[in-house]
């Protein structure tokens, strides 16, 4: 998945060669490490927009949005404020923010 273009969602089919090593002959995919994000499955693009856009929408209509599952979205976001929690950059209230935004009521 990519970026969604004019409101529509955005599928890649990428080709990607399969190798086999000399020495012990498993097969392994060609790394497309500087464009996708293998865990996810989506353009490290698309994460990055989600990260950003997932602190002021809801889950919800970013999974509409950009076609992949709600658990996904709330994956990212967590690993998303791991990460800025680690680097000591968290906005003050934005963990209390999604409590209250995702909770059910």
């Amino acid at each position: 998945m990519d970026l969604p273009i004019r409101g529509k969602r955005v599928g890649l089919l990428i080709k990607r060669r399969r190798y086999r090593c000399r020495d012990c002959h498993r097969t392994f995919w060609e790394h497309l490490d500087h464009t996708l994000d293998e865990k996810r499955n989506c353009t490290k693009r698309l994460l990055s927009y989600i990260e950003k856009q997932s602190l002021t929408r809801t889950f919800v209509s970013l999974s509409e949005e950009v076609g992949l599952h709600e658990k996904t979205i709330r994956n990212i976001y967590r690993d998303y404020l791991n990460r800025l929690s680690s680097a000591q950059a968290l906005p003050r209230g934005s963990l209390s923010a999604y409590r209250d935004r995702n909770s059910p009521r």
